[in-house]
């Protein structure tokens, strides 16, 4: 027995390491539309409909699901925006993304910022989007507003 332990440790002792998780995570992709006007910076956020088949009635960024034709994470990104509130792909200059997010819904989703011009003209999908609104940073940064 002695000779399978010292085996198994030595097995042990050289093998990479990696995060494992209880399930695949479906990759996505969601972009995070800025502008500034006179009041400063702004986000622009979604509520989605109650007819979608993931996340109905939440809040959240245009973005989705990684699809067969997109060329990147960031691809999927512009086009969900693009397909959710008519956002077109040449109006947005990507600024980078963040980190990659891991959901309980069993998503992974790589967030990407990008600037739009403002003001623009949203046409949002009545079937995805109920509603298309923007939050200013400031607001979003000062600790008195919020809440866990």
């Amino acid at each position: 027995m002695e000779g399978f332990s010292k085996q198994l440790q030595a097995l042990l002792d050289h093998r990479e390491r990696a995060v494992k998780a209880e399930w695949d995570a479906r990759p996505a992709a969601v972009l995070i539309p800025i502008y500034k006007d006179d009041d400063g910076w702004h986000i622009v956020y979604t509520r989605r409909t109650e007819q979608v088949e993931n996340h109905r009635g939440q809040v959240s960024f245009p973005g989705g699901l990684v699809e067969d034709g997109d060329d990147s994470a960031m691809d999927t990104a512009l086009r969900e925006a693009e397909e959710e509130i008519a956002l077109r792909r040449e109006s947005v200059k990507i600024l980078g993304s963040l980190d990659t997010l891991l959901t309980i819904t069993q998503f992974r989703i790589i967030p990407f910022v990008g600037q739009i011009p403002w003001p623009y003209q949203f046409d949002p999908s009545p079937d995805e989007v109920a509603h298309v609104f923007s939050v200013p940073m400031q607001w979003l940064m000062d600790p008195n507003n919020l809440e866990v």
